[in-house]
This record gives C-alpha cells, structure tokens and sequence, in this order.
C-alpha cells in the first residue's frame, strides 16, 4: 500500500459513515475521508486525489450515479475507481449500477470478506491488527446486550470490533431517530413517496449496520412497497414500523441515560466557549462553507456542555444533515439572541 493512500466514503447516513470509515481505518488502518452528500464528496475531489471512493447510490439531492459523473470529470479523480455502496442484494441493481459508471457494488452492511476483494483489487492492502475501545464503552456493551432487537456481535463486526465506533454509531441513533420518525410522518402527510423511499432506504441499511436486523428488515419491506405501489400494504405497516423506531429509541435512552450521558463526552465545555464556537460556525455559513460549519457542528457534539446546550448541538446537526442551512442559521442566531 502506498503511503498516500486515502479512501474517499459517501454516504448521506452519519451513522453509515462513522461505521463505513472506522470498519477501513481499524482492519486497514486506511485513513478516510467522508461526505454525506454529492456536493461535499465533488468538493473534495477537486481538492486531492483519492485511491478509491466508496459511494452510496441512492441519496437525496444529487444521487450516486450523478456525483460518480461529475468526480469522473474532475482533475485529480477522473480516474480514481468508484465503487457502489447499496442496501439493494438483487442483481439487476449491481448490473445497472456497473452499467452506469460505477467500477463495482458492495452491499450494505459491508462484508469484510467483500470489502477485503474490493481493496485487493483496485489499491492492494492487507488487514492490520483491531483497536478495540475504552474501558467505559465495554461497561456500556453489557447494557447494549439486553436492547430487545440489538445484535451487538453483529454490529461490532460492522466496526472490526472498535467498541467505540460502535456506541458512538448507536448514540447517532439514539439521537437521529425522533428526527428521521418525523422526516417519515411527514413524507407521508405530503404524499412524497419519493422521499419517504430515500427515509426508509437509508434507516434499512443503518438499521442493518447497527444490528438491528429485524428493523431494518421491516425498512426494507416498507421500502419495496413504496416501489411496487403496495399502498395497503404501506398503510397497514407503516404505523409498526414507526413504533418500533419510537421504542429503540427509548430503548437506547434508557441505556445511555444509566451509563452516564456526560461520560461519553471527550471534555467539559463552558457556555462561552459554546457561543464563541456557534458564532464562528455563522460566519462558515456566510461564507458558503457549509462542510467546514458541519465539521465543526460535530465536534461540539463531542464537548460537554450541558443538556440545553447539548440540544442546541444536536438541533444544529440535524438541520445540516437535512441540508437546511437556513434552518441551522436560525438556531444559531435564536440561542446567541438568548444569550444577550
């Protein structure tokens, strides 16, 4: 493997990237990049020259095929193999997939094996010894064992077994899945079925990465009704599958909640501190900086500042995760008005 070597992941889950990379960086301690949207992963691609870049298809916005077309045209990557990350197993898909420009297909949640070809094939590499994790992320896997639905072993394989990753990716979801409940609901309310495919595509292979095998079953079946037209089928079922979501997210609470919320925070953080952080955070905005505001959104994520304004935090990444930049600023600019 070359010392430059770099991997490019695309994906417009946060739970599906922090699970993707930390799977690469602990088996082949290959370093990655991520973008949760074509936007961001053509930024970068104009910026350095990656070895692979592993991209989902089906994200709202501009999709897979159409980002791989515009890297395609870049100056550094026009080259560089892209390789398709989709939840769908059926060989059409791969087919057309390969017939639109991708050099291959994983399925989602990515077989180590699978994955292992794929790097054999296109840059060479070998498997490196795991990170395993901190001691307070294997006293929270006890607690993780008993969430009805949760195959811990499986979703630590996701990982390479870095414990870590792994609670890390489940307190995303804790976090998400009030979010992505609504994002559904309100889909449904619209009669956006387009959209509420691009919702339950994405919770199909989060929930499969995670270890929730069933849920993410259910997704997948809602998600080929929608395609098929099955309205009764959708109608009938959609209504579980948000009850479902609703109880592993209570589920995950009730774990994090006892194993002490702030344990999980690299450091305390102070309320000035905060607005300094979220002010500088505006002026990315401003400046149409939008993955640089998003990075640091998330590092905040990582500070303790408290419950309000951890919520704040969490209020901020959920707006940029939709892409809602003008939704985001106004967060931001209400707390610093509160503060005065």
């Amino acid at each position: 493997m070359r010392d430059d070597t770099r991997i490019l992941v695309v994906d417009d889950s946060e739970i599906n990237l922090e699970i993707e990379s930390a799977l690469i960086e602990n088996r082949w301690s290959i370093p990655c990049d991520t973008a949760v949207n074509g936007d961001t992963a053509i930024k970068l691609c104009n910026e350095r020259i990656y070895s692979l870049i592993l991209m989902d298809y089906l994200m709202p916005g501009m999709n897979g095929i159409q980002t791989a077309e515009n890297i395609k045209t870049t100056k550094w990557n026009f080259k560089t193999p892209i390789v398709a990350l989709t939840g769908s197993d059926d060989e059409d898909t791969a087919a057309e997939l390969r017939e639109k420009g991708f050099d291959d297909v994983l399925i989602k949640p990515i077989d180590e094996q699978a994955i292992a070809e794929v790097f054999n094939k296109y840059i060479g590499v070998s498997v490196v010894e795991n990170r395993g994790g901190s001691e307070h992320t294997g006293a929270v896997l006890g607690s993780l064992h008993e969430v009805p639905g949760l195959d811990v072993t499986g979703g630590l394989k996701n990982v390479a077994g870095n414990r870590d990753s792994y609670v890390k990716s489940l307190r995303i979801l804790k976090d998400k899945l009030p979010e992505a409940n609504e994002r559904i609901s309100s889909s449904l309310l619209k009669s956006d079925m387009d959209r509420a495919r691009l919702y339950l595509h994405s919770m199909k292979s989060t929930l499969a990465n995670v270890g929730f095998a069933a849920a993410s079953a259910r997704a997948g079946a809602l998600e080929k009704a929608v395609l098929g037209k099955d309205v009764d089928y959708y109608d009938n079922n959609i209504g579980a599958f948000t009850d479902i979501l609703d109880n592993i997210s209570r589920s995950l609470d009730k774990v994090f909640s006892a194993s002490g919320d702030a344990a999980d925070f690299s450091r305390a953080g102070n309320e000035d501190e905060f607005l300094k952080s979220i002010t500088v955070i505006l002026e990315e905005f401003d400046n149409f900086r939008f993955m640089e505001a998003k990075e640091m959104a998330i590092t905040l994520s990582e500070v303790d500042f408290g419950k309000r304004l951890n919520k704040v935090v969490i209020n901020i990444l959920g707006a940029l995760d939709a892409f809602d930049y003008e939704k985001a600023a106004t967060i931001i600019k209400n707390t610093l008005a509160e503060s005065e």
